[in-house]
């Protein structure tokens, strides 16, 4: 028959079981996780077959598709066990389950334990997605809302209709659509493109503008479906409106599953708890003991420091003063050593000695005083005689290095001021150079091109970072051919270079006649004639006049005035000038 409790159950039949209530509570509490999702999933299959047969199965609101709501619960944190009650296994523990209800049955269907009671939700992903089958629909709240459930559930060839989470991005098309109204509030709709792993899915966000806002002060509920669009929006949001929490459930899984002994606990453990606050007090009376000498013997440790911290500034101010007296002693002494040097031109050491010498040598007697002082005669009469402008001369030396002093420091600042006009005009140069060679540089490439009918080339400065020191290297590389240096090219391609460098050269800088002197001579006549073109072209953009001398009949054929020398007679020289447009003229 059926009992309430466990409890009542053993009471009924543990004689049968042959076991103890703590035995039985002990077996019981120590079910692990998996055990209970087989109990939940076990209890579903029989109760819906059951329901089934009877016909107790509710109408389907969502026809061809099966409705199951997925929702979660935390165990509250305040229920962790004390210690005390941790061999008690029927004890509350913290922890999180996920749980997958048939609407149709009104059954849960499966659970998902987590003993992790700081996990969330989307930790365990993977595991909601072994439960999807294909023809189911989910309905959820936005804890599920994520990319890789709902790409999860359009692989298995499930629907959902789950609230969206602000962490889902997407790309929304179109305009919102009006869709009506429902029971507390208006209705819209837009589609939400969704990308997950390169993968692009288009689904319906359905939104339900409330006309009261919830309890969290949202009025906007994003309800993202894949549902097909014969689905309403308002169907869609009655379904999520409806869904059932099942957190009340869950809550009595909870207890079914937890046991009913820790009650009892309470009072086999109140001798242990009771020892236990006994022995606590104790520890920390000792403790409160131990901190007071200890405070007592930091409070003798502060004073002794702060006395030790007096005694070194004392001591530091001591030895400053000491080594500020020693300072100015040694600068005393310093000085008066050169000044020594000076007055008697010798180091106070030989100074020393000197004095010692005479004082041993002064004779004591009359006698010996006379010879010494007649050797100091001689020794006076040895130093000739006493220029007696030394004083005026050394004035007028002085004045002559004065003024040279002064004219050095004038030649040192106008050499500086040169260095300086130097550094600009350098400054300046380098600018200069640096702008010209770039213009020359993009002309010689376009007419390169140009004469060339296609290729690269360009101006390089070489062997020196310094563009007043540096080189110039040519490289050219006409169609079908490698760049390389000018050295390494034909003569006709060489020509065809430098032409486009002078061209390039008068675009940057026009003159008013440019001579051009056999420069067709190593050309074929294809050549000849771009460069024809080339010139009658640089001729239109500038002002220069070319003067070419040339033997080539093409050249002079693409010419306006042609000038010759001929012979009539031997030794006779004659000048003839043709204008090509009148000739042209003539003859037409």
């Amino acid at each position: 028959g059926k009992v309430d409790s466990a409890h009542a159950a053993m009471k009924r039949h543990g004689d049968a079981l042959g076991a103890s209530v703590t035995a039985f509570y002990n077996k019981l509490n120590g079910t692990e996780p998996q055990v209970a999702t087989a109990l939940v999933a076990h209890s579903y299959t029989r109760g819906r077959a059951l329901l089934f047969e009877m016909g107790g199965l509710r109408a389907n609101p969502l026809p061809g598709w099966r409705l199951r709501i997925l929702d979660g619960n935390h165990r509250a944190a305040t229920r962790r066990r004390l210690e005390v009650l941790w061999s008690v296994a029927a004890g509350p523990l913290p922890g999180l389950a996920l749980v997958a209800f048939d609407v149709a049955s009104m059954m849960m269907s499966d659970v998902i334990r987590c003993e992790d009671g700081h996990a969330s939700e989307r930790s365990l992903t993977a595991e909601i997605l072994a439960l999807v089958a294909e023809g189911d629909c989910w309905i959820a709240d936005r804890n599920f809302c994520t990319h890789e459930i709902l790409f999860g559930m359009l692989t298995r060839k499930s629907a959902f209709a789950i609230r969206q989470h602000a962490g889902l991005v997407g790309a929304l098309a179109g305009a919102r659509r009006a869709c009506g109204r429902c029971d507390t509030g208006a209705l819209f709709e837009q589609d939400l493109t969704l990308t997950y792993k390169g993968t692009l899915r288009t689904v319906r966000r359905v939104t339900l503008v409330l006309d009261e806002p919830t309890r969290d002060g949202e009025r906007d509920l994003h309800v993202v479906t894949s549902l097909p669009p014969e689905v309403s929006a308002r169907d869609v949001a009655s379904l999520y409106l409806s869904r059932w929490t099942i957190e009340s459930a869950f809550a009595d899984l909870a207890r079914w599953l937890d046991a009913e002994i820790a009650p009892l606990g309470f009072a086999e453990q109140r001798g242990t708890l009771l020892d236990t606050l006994t022995a606590a007090e104790q520890r920390r009376q000792a403790a409160s003991d131990a901190m007071a000498l200890a405070d007592a013997a930091a409070g003798d440790a502060d004073r002794a420091s702060r006395a030790a911290d007096a005694a070194a500034a004392q001591a530091r101010e001591a030895r400053a003063g000491l080594a500020a007296r020693a300072e100015a002693a040694a600068e005393k002494l310093t000085e008066a050593e050169t000044t020594l040097r000076e007055t008697a031109q010798m180091s106070p050491q030989e100074l020393g000695q000197k004095l010692t010498d005479d004082a041993i040598a002064r004779p004591p007697d009359a006698a010996g005083a006379e010879s010494l002082l007649f050797g100091l005669e001689r020794e006076r009469e040895a130093l000739g005689a006493v220029n007696l402008r030394a004083e005026d001369e050394a004035v007028e030396y002085g004045e002559r290095l004065n003024s040279m002093k002064s004219e050095r420091i004038d030649l040192t600042q106008a050499i500086a001021k040169l260095r300086d006009g130097i550094d600009e005009l350098n400054a300046e140069g380098r600018e200069r150079l640096v702008a010209a060679f770039d213009v020359i540089n993009t002309n010689f490439k376009t007419l390169f091109e140009a004469l060339f009918g296609g290729g690269q080339a360009e101006l390089k400065l070489v062997e020196s970072d310094d563009p007043l020191e540096a080189g110039l290297e040519i490289y050219a590389c006409p169609p079908g051919k490698r760049l390389s240096v000018m050295s390494l090219m034909s003569g006709g391609e060489q020509a065809l270079t430098a032409a486009a460098l002078i061209f390039g050269v008068f675009l940057a800088n026009p003159a008013p006649v440019c001579v051009l002197d056999e420069v067709d001579a190593p050309l074929d006549d294809a050549n000849v004639d771009r460069f024809c073109r080339m010139l009658h072209e640089m001729r239109s953009r500038t002002d220069t006049r070319f003067i070419v001398i040339t033997h080539n009949p093409v050249t002079m054929s693409r010419m306006d005035r042609l000038y010759g020398v001929t012979m009539p007679e031997r030794g006779m020289s004659q000048l003839v000038s043709v204008d090509l447009h009148q000739a042209e003229t003539l003859v037409a």
